[in-house]
């Protein structure tokens, strides 16, 4: 080669190798859906990269129990992926198990898991990393696993989780009730669309007590309108398909 001139094959190999590599990182499954007989789509919030959807091949071949078991929502796993600058759907390489639940065949909080992964499937937009975030929902992960009020479990969550969405609601007046459309206590005449006294009693016991009595049909009512309010302050937001199945569960 003549001195000084540019090997463009070099160069290209060199800008392809950069576009490429290959991760580790820890992570949440959100969801999954079947591509093909062969791979399924899933869709993750991950610790060093935030939100990151996956190509998963050899979901029909001999390891397909343990990437069921690893792909279920809300599985706590790592993963090794290939990343490539400008793709959409990434190449997931390996996904395993990082916390196994002992109650993950359980009915009731089953049921839990699916309603709450989709709520972070509809609500986790962002692409950037939040370990502070993270650190929140595999926390709550574990919460769920251990404790004994798997019937209100989900609504501690939706209340807590509205902290990172930067829609937490004002509860520090007695004798109020929350409206839902600006998220502050207001007086009785003053409210149309809002929890009741007792039900916004109820959410300020929820996030300072961690295991309280909540009757069914206002356990209902509170599930109902945690809804709305995630749907009036949320673009794009809407019920969650499994609340009719969590209903269900807990009637």
């Amino acid at each position: 080669m003549r001195k000084g001139s540019v090997n463009y094959a070099n160069i290209q190999i060199y800008l392809y190798l950069c576009s490429e590599m290959k991760i580790t990182t820890e992570a949440i499954v959100l969801h999954l859906s079947k591509y093909s007989d062969k791979a399924a789509i899933v869709h993750t919030y991950t610790r060093k990269y935030g939100r990151m959807t996956y190509m998963l091949y050899g979901i029909s071949g001999k390891k397909r129990s343990q990437l069921v078991s690893a792909t279920e929502p809300l599985s706590l796993v790592e993963i090794e992926a290939t990343h490539s600058i400008g793709r959409e759907i990434q190449t997931l390489n390996a996904i395993s198990l990082s916390y196994i639940r002992n109650s993950a065949n359980e009915f009731k909080k089953k049921a839990v898991s699916m309603f709450i992964s989709e709520i972070l499937y509809r609500t986790l937009s962002h692409p950037e990393p939040d370990e502070i975030l993270f650190d929140f929902l595999s926390n709550a992960v574990r919460s769920l696993d251990s404790t004994d009020d798997s019937e209100n479990f989900h609504l501690r969550f939706m209340l807590q989780y509205t902290y990172f969405l930067g829609i937490m609601p004002s509860l520090d007046e007695q004798g109020k009730m929350l409206d839902i459309a600006t998220g502050l206590m207001v007086c009785e005449h003053e409210a149309e669309d809002c929890f009741n006294v007792k039900e916004t009693e109820t959410l300020v016991r929820l996030m300072n007590e961690e295991k309280i009595e909540i009757g069914r049909r206002e356990r209902q009512s509170l599930l109902d309108k945690l809804c709305m309010y995630y749907e009036c302050h949320l673009t794009d937001f809407f019920t969650p398909k499994s609340l009719d199945v969590l209903k269900e569960v807990f009637d």
